[in-house]
């Protein structure tokens, strides 16, 4: 959606037995200048291009999704656009040797985050036990180390439940991440730890960042 190119004029999207139908007649042509001016562009701001707009619009109809859902519709959506992804993207996962020699350094630690990322309070109870749990023998036995912390996948406050902290807890983990926004203090959930979004900023940049935190959680 946000690379230079055109596409067709009108989206035709099946997902779970619905069908959905988009009209793309300002945002067929994306250029280069395009991704320029919005390339500092973080998905919870304001969309600056109608393209911007499509984008967050097929982000949350996709979410709520299972895995081989999402998979289905990112298929369709790839066929669709004519979109050939790279051989070599920058953005690809580390490999199993690359995660061995992180988890080896003393400085990281290596939690766990489900096995495919998906919105845990969308799943029933089954699922949801599967994807911690599993998620946690995987890294392990990469690993060969004790994984005791876990992130809730996009982390906010509709993206789990009540349940989704019981199943963590019973799956033997010590703690987990949210991710919306708060200073940890002592009285602060070990299953429900804030934290802040650290942008991309030189050390003076956060330096202030912290600054600021502290000052509002004192």
């Amino acid at each position: 959606m946000l690379t230079p190119g055109d596409l067709p004029s009108t989206l035709r999207l099946e997902v779970r037995g619905q069908s959905y139908e988009y009209r793309l007649d300002t945002t067929t042509r994306y250029t280069r200048d395009d991704q320029a001016r919005t390339a500092g562009w973080q998905a919870w701001t304001a969309a600056p291009t109608p393209r911007h707009e499509l984008f967050l619009t097929l982000y949350r109809l996709l979410r709520p999704l299972s895995d081989p859902e999402r998979r289905r519709a990112l298929a369709d959506l790839a066929a669709w656009s004519g979109a050939v992804l790279p051989v070599h993207s920058t953005a690809g996962t580390l490999s199993v040797p690359e995660l061995q020699t992180l988890a080896s350094r003393t400085l990281v630690e290596i939690g766990a985050h489900t096995l495919t990322h998906p919105q845990l309070s969308a799943l029933d109870d089954g699922d949801q036990r599967a994807e911690i749990h599993q998620s946690r023998v995987v890294l392990e036995e990469t690993t060969g180390a004790k994984v005791v912390s876990f992130a809730y996948p996009y982390g906010g406050r509709s993206d789990y439940t009540a349940d989704t902290v019981r199943l963590v807890r019973d799956a033997g983990f010590s703690g987990a991440c949210a991710s919306f926004p708060g200073a940890v203090s002592r009285s602060t959930p070990r299953f429900e730890v804030p934290r802040f979004q650290v942008e991309d900023c030189d050390g003076d940049g956060l330096a202030r960042r912290l600054a600021a935190w502290m000052a509002a959680g004192a």
